[in-house]
């Protein structure tokens, strides 16, 4: 898996069992009694803070050479289901949770577009 080199391309991330909850499920209510009932939901194996865009790279490399599914993590409300995981039998690759709160600054944004990079 060598998630255990992500130590080395970020410098802050977790695998406590509360951060990877959190950032494993939104505030559904179906979510919500998953959790309470002890229903089977998968979290992430890891949960990294980028802070720059080397480590973004990074992180991408990474994964395609270990094969680690990448969910971003932004407001983290899952209402899309967008940062669900999925379940060990449709993607039996590690898990890592980007959340995205340290890139909080704009550089530029593309006036044709309206695109904010």
């Amino acid at each position: 898996e060598k998630l255990e080199i992500v130590g080395t391309i970020v410098s802050k991330f977790s695998i406590s069992s509360s951060t990877r909850m959190r950032h494993g499920a939104g505030y559904s209510q179906q979510e919500a009694c998953q959790f309470r009932l002890g229903g089977r939901v998968r979290v992430p194996d890891v949960v990294v803070w980028p802070e720059n865009e080397i480590e973004i790279r990074s992180l991408i490399e990474c994964s395609q050479i270990f094969s680690w599914n990448l969910i971003p993590h932004g407001g983290g409300t899952n209402v899309t289901q967008a940062t669900k995981c999925p379940s060990l039998e449709a993607d039996p690759r590690p898990i890592i949770s980007v959340d995205m709160t340290c890139m909080n600054a704009v550089l530029w944004v593309n006036e044709e577009d309206g695109i904010a990079h």
